[in-house]
């Protein structure tokens, strides 16, 4: 297998494989917390469409999050790239009528005392 680039390993948890232990963390402790709660898992964004450039297909770009409760978007984060800091810009924009929150599992469990789902 190969190894990651940021030290980070696939964890298997109640049947689903996240990228990180720490991801695989946050998901079980907000099962624990909101156990009757829709939690989509790897919800994707458009942050802008295909489009068509001088004959030249342009893909569109996407955001995946790594969870999604209401109107909240978690990622669970231990580096901060700079493609994740352009993208967390363009969902911004894209879908203000979203929350997006970044961290360690930690730092999002203690963000999550002061929100009510």
């Amino acid at each position: 297998m190969k190894k990651s680039k940021y030290g980070n390993k696939k964890t298997m948890f109640a049947g689903y494989e996240f990228d990180s232990g720490d991801e695989a963390k946050f998901y079980m402790s907000l099962r624990h917390l909101y156990p009757k709660s829709d939690i989509k898992l790897q919800p994707k964004f458009e942050l802008q469409p295909k489009f068509k450039n001088h004959n030249e297909n342009i893909r569109a770009i996407h955001y995946v999050g790594d969870f999604q409760m209401g109107n909240y978007v978690f990622d669970v984060k231990g580096v901060y790239t700079d493609v994740f800091k352009l993208k967390e810009k363009l969902f911004k924009f894209k879908h203000p009528e979203l929350i997006l929150l970044t961290g360690t599992s930690n730092e999002l469990l203690g963000l999550l005392k002061g929100i009510k789902l």
